[in-house]
């Protein structure tokens, strides 16, 4: 699969969203052209930044691609959260794509896609990432939202499937992929099965490679 299929397949998180055209839509750190376009195909009102959100404006639909620092670097992620709720016009709605911090992909030997092996297991909190538990915890800080966690798979730059809390995989049905096309990897497990005990465990969401979490506003 070439980088253009991939990237078409990003446009399936939008399937999370309900749409139209009267919406105004703001893209925030996004580096997939076609995403944009697909938005814009649908007749959507859209806006694009990297990082910095004008604190006056307001939107319909906000879609977040890892975290917010621009104009917020000494916030916490609940303060992010909330500044971007707060953007949100009556039932609007935030999609925030973040990769999983121990997201399986990464002991597996992929690396992150910023680069390097093992980057995001060694982290702090500058790097792009988040842990299933954090974002567990930061929704429980906003009872004034509804929120969902999805998890895309392999992962939201390529959703084959998007499983929730509310409906998860079964043993045998998460298979391997090479999806990091620009970084070369090693495999020093078999995912797949890795993949069969982590689900009879109960812990696919803790392992999920990436979140889609979807926040609504009342």
């Amino acid at each position: 699969m070439d980088q253009v299929q991939k990237e078409k397949y990003q446009a399936r998180i939008l399937d999370l969203l309900i749409l139209d055209k009267k919406q105004k839509i703001l893209v925030v750190n996004n580096e997939n052209p076609i995403f944009a376009e697909d938005l814009r195909e649908r007749g959507l009102s859209v806006e694009e930044t990297d990082d910095k959100i004008d604190m006056q404006a307001s939107y319909d639909v906000i879609i977040l691609f890892g975290m917010l620092r621009g104009g917020l670097t000494q916030s916490t992620m609940e303060e992010v959260m909330k500044f971007l709720a707060a953007r949100l016009d009556e039932h609007g709605q935030l999609l925030w794509c973040v990769d999983n911090k121990f997201g399986l992909k990464y002991w597996s030997g992929m690396q992150y896609e910023k680069g390097g092996f093992f980057r995001t297991l060694e982290s702090t909190e500058n790097e792009d990432v988040i842990s299933y538990q954090k974002i567990m915890n930061l929704l429980l800080e906003m009872p004034e939202v509804d929120s969902t966690v999805y998890h895309p798979y392999p992962d939201y730059r390529y959703p084959m499937e998007i499983y929730s809390d509310e409906w998860m995989p079964s043993k045998g049905s998460l298979e391997n992929y090479d999806f990091n096309f620009e970084y070369f990897r090693y495999r020093f497990f078999d995912e797949s099965k890795v993949w069969d005990n982590i689900i009879e465990e109960g812990l696919f969401s803790e392992f999920a490679n990436s979140f889609a979490v979807k926040i609504e506003r009342r």
